[in-house]
């Protein structure tokens, strides 16, 4: 409340007796006792200012203050009665929507299509740039950049193969041969077996053409055309540059400008330390639509079963039923039914020979 020395703030309006439209004209003012008084005509009263409820301001519209026994005290001065409130309360009033309504309709609407295009900057302008911007980047700069990150992954995450060495000589084998059928691509493709340990049975593609596949989605397959279907997806993932491009958006504004400016060594150097952590990154599912379009052809081309990646992706699914651990290449995926099924529609658009 106010000391008696405080100048007190008059507030015209008028008094709407309870429930009814009769009305007459009255005061809200600040006594010299600092208690809230109500004048209407000869009558004063004095009222406890906790049980007031203030309605909100809202454009030039009265304000109306209704008091406990339901009478209604109406303003249209608005400054004032902000006045006494703050005098009574010690705070002014906060208004969201009466501030809202006072910003100029045009501000406001810069404000919504600024926001607006922060938006659409971040969820298309940004991929689109880092997309274009990959794409220019030498091959030769991109498999710097797998070699960084393969260093990083060995030393964080993969242990070496325990695979037999026949094994691993099998698995080569379907590996050159897809590599053989596989046209119109500059990079030069390298299989690494490693022990996924942690990660479990997965497979990966770096950028510039590196291809990790672990000792467990080997020992997991049944056939080496679901080997072979893995592989042939993972190349289709090389072939669109699919990891450079992933990277590219994951760091964001800064590796589009570093690309783009030819700050290659800082753009090696922070990929690649990265290293571990491009576990974590989602294709996009145009990303891995792709690359399972890819695979079915590859393999097509190479005269194995297409259908054997659908098939490689159903046990991984059964292997998985929680689905809160799938390996990597296939959780961060699209749903598997989907690309299951997918898989089985192209076929059957398509057919093997």
């Amino acid at each position: 409340m106010p000391s008696a020395s405080e100048a007190s703030v008059v507030l015209s309006g008028r008094l709407f007796a309870a429930g009814s439209a009769a009305c007459a004209d009255a005061m809200l003012s600040i006594d010299e006792h600092g208690l809230l008084r109500l004048d209407c005509g000869l009558q004063q009263e004095h009222l406890d200012a906790t049980t007031l409820a203030w309605g909100d301001r809202i454009g030039r519209a009265p304000q109306r203050i209704e008091l406990p026994d339901g009478r209604i005290f109406e303003t249209s001065l608005h400054d004032t009665a902000s006045r006494l409130r703050q005098q009574l309360y010690g705070r002014a009033p906060h208004n969201v929507l009466f501030y809202l309504e006072r910003v100029h309709p045009r501000l406001l609407l810069l404000f919504v299509l600024a926001i607006a295009l922060m938006f659409a900057g971040v969820r298309w302008g940004v991929p689109w740039t880092a997309d274009l911007a990959a794409r220019l980047v030498p091959v030769s700069v991109e498999q710097r950049i797998g070699t960084g990150v393969m260093q990083t992954l060995d030393y964080a995450v993969f242990k070496p193969s325990t695979l037999p060495p026949k094994q691993q000589q099998q698995v080569q084998a379907v590996f050159d041969d897809l590599a053989r059928n596989q046209v119109n691509l500059e990079h030069t493709l390298q299989l690494h077996f490693r022990k996924g340990d942690t990660i479990g049975a997965n497979a990966l593609a770096l950028p510039g053409g590196d291809i990790v596949i672990t000792d467990e989605l080997i020992e997991m397959a049944s056939s080496q055309d679901e080997i072979a279907g893995v592989l042939a997806h993972e190349i289709g993932h090389v072939h669109h540059r699919h990891g450079l491009r992933r990277m590219a958006r994951a760091v964001g504004l800064s590796a589009v400008l570093m690309m783009m400016t030819g700050d290659i060594s800082s753009m090696v150097s922070d990929t690649a330390a990265m290293g571990a952590g491009l576990l974590d990154l989602a294709y996009s599912r145009d990303f891995e639509r792709d690359a399972d379009t890819h695979a079915a052809e590859l393999m097509q081309a190479s005269g194995r079963d297409p259908a054997a990646l659908a098939q490689m992706l159903e046990r991984l699914e059964k292997s998985h039923p929680d689905k809160l651990s799938l390996p990597d290449w296939t959780a961060s995926h699209p749903a598997t039914e989907e690309r299951i099924r997918r898989l089985r529609e192209t076929l059957q658009t398509h057919p093997a020979d």
